[in-house]
């Protein structure tokens, strides 16, 4: 059998991939950008005319000698926000003719601003600091210092979140957006569990609903129309074309009955995880399909080791009735050892066995807090680790949520901390960063 050059390289390539003995290391070039540089032409040039692109890398890779393989026949930076969704600059059009593109990356509540933030001691000195200091600027220029309330910041914040996170999906493929419209879901839920609550809740009585303006658009039904509904039937009616009806339909309170709250919670947030759960299955297949439902079920499996410390510790609640508030469904810990923790005669039991899970690397009595901040930093640690290894958008998109929310979660501790004048010890205790 003769073996020709592309003969030779493929086999050197592919022992050195099964490392086997091979006569050199292979090497396979990224060209790039270098192409444009070595060939000697306009980056802008090089981006714009994918022939031109194409020749240079040819003949570049010509010039670099006895190479065995190279990235790819093109080079673009437009293919960074499909596949990571990256913001870029191109040459020629954001930046100069002949620059390198650039990927243009956020920047997140660093340890020094947390610092800087705890020593404030007033939501004005706080926002000051956030509009002058932090990518919180454009959402909160607007924001008056010496007029703000902690309702009215925590709002802006949670509208950042939507305003970033969807700054990414306008990248997305559309055959994927069903995937990333999925958190939707989760604030129409939080609108009607608040309406209702509002409806049979004395406490709520004269209590307007907030309705977030950015959340309207993508919505499944009118969600303004939550704030005249006076009746659950009412409600009922706005949600009749949507999957929360049935929900909603099957717990609704005969005569003088009371709502069950807790149950329509539950009800409704099995909704959302399995619809998640469903789009994620429907969507995506091997490797990106497990990568995402191992993040999905981890999230709801902490939120169950959650739910079960906290009726445990706060309710005694018998395990029968745990069991029942739980999404037991999606877990990747094995169903007997979430019966174990079920079975646990109380919370310090419960800690105790936990500490024989995955989750043990994770557990620091000097740190526990309470069983929030323990399961949310869990969570940060494994979508700090998802992000720095993903190569997928959709993981990527997934993870990055996850961090925005706890980073936000984080400013609204130091909310909470400056209104009730808790000492910046406290308050740094419940950060995760």
């Amino acid at each position: 059998f003769y073996m020709g050059i592309y003969e030779e390289r493929i086999a050197r390539i592919k022992s050195a991939v099964a490392l086997e003995p091979v006569d050199r290391i292979p090497v396979i070039s990224g060209l790039a950008a270098y192409a444009a540089v070595a060939g000697g032409v306009n980056m802008s040039d090089y981006l714009n005319d994918m022939e031109l692109n194409c020749t240079i890398n040819i003949k570049v890779t010509g010039m670099m000698g006895n190479i065995d393989g190279i990235q790819a026949p093109l080079s673009s930076p437009e293919v960074l926000p499909p596949a990571w969704l990256s913001n870029i600059r191109v040459p020629g059009k954001d930046i100069p003719d002949n620059e390198l593109w650039q990927v243009v990356e956020a920047e997140v509540v660093t340890q020094n601003d947390y610092d800087e933030l705890l020593k404030r001691r007033s939501l004005a000195d706080m926002v000051s600091y956030l509009k002058s200091e932090t990518r919180y600027a454009n959402v909160l220029v607007d924001l008056k210092e010496n007029t703000v309330h902690r309702g009215q910041l925590e709002a802006l914040l949670n509208k950042e979140y939507y305003e970033r996170t969807s700054r990414l999906i306008r990248y997305a493929s559309k055959s994927e957006l069903e995937f990333y419209h999925v958190g939707v879901i989760s604030g129409e839920i939080e609108l009607l569990l608040d309406k209702i609550r509002i409806l049979h809740s004395e406490i709520y009585t004269g209590f307007d609903l907030d309705i977030p303006e950015y959340l309207a658009k993508h919505a499944s039904f009118n969600i303004y129309g939550l704030i005249n509904a006076d009746t659950y039937g009412e409600v009922m009616e706005l949600v009749k074309d949507t999957k929360y009806y049935d929900v909603l339909a099957s717990l609704q309170p005969k005569g003088d009955e009371r709502i069950d709250y807790n149950i329509l919670e539950i009800e409704l947030r099995r909704v959302y995880y399995s619809t998640y759960v469903a789009v994620v299955k429907k969507l995506y297949r091997g490797k990106k399909q497990k990568d995402l439902l191992d993040v999905l079920y981890t999230m709801i499996e902490l939120q169950n080791i959650s739910k079960i410390y906290r009726l445990k510790k706060f309710f005694n609640a018998s395990p029968q009735h745990i069991k029942s508030t739980l999404f037991l469904e999606y877990s990747r810990m094995p169903r007997s050892f979430m019966e174990e923790l079920i079975a646990t005669p109380d919370a310090s039991a419960f800690l105790k066995k936990l500490a024989e899970s995955p989750y043990h690397l994770y557990v620091d009595e000097q740190e526990f807090v309470y069983i929030e901040y323990y399961t949310d930093k869990i969570k940060y640690h494994l979508a700090k680790r998802n992000m720095r290894f993903a190569t997928d958008a959709a993981l990527v998109y997934i993870t990055y949520s996850i961090l925005l929310t706890i980073e936000i979660d984080n400013l609204k501790h130091i909310i909470e901390g400056i209104r009730y004048q808790e000492p910046a010890s406290s308050i740094e205790k419940m950060l995760i960063y």
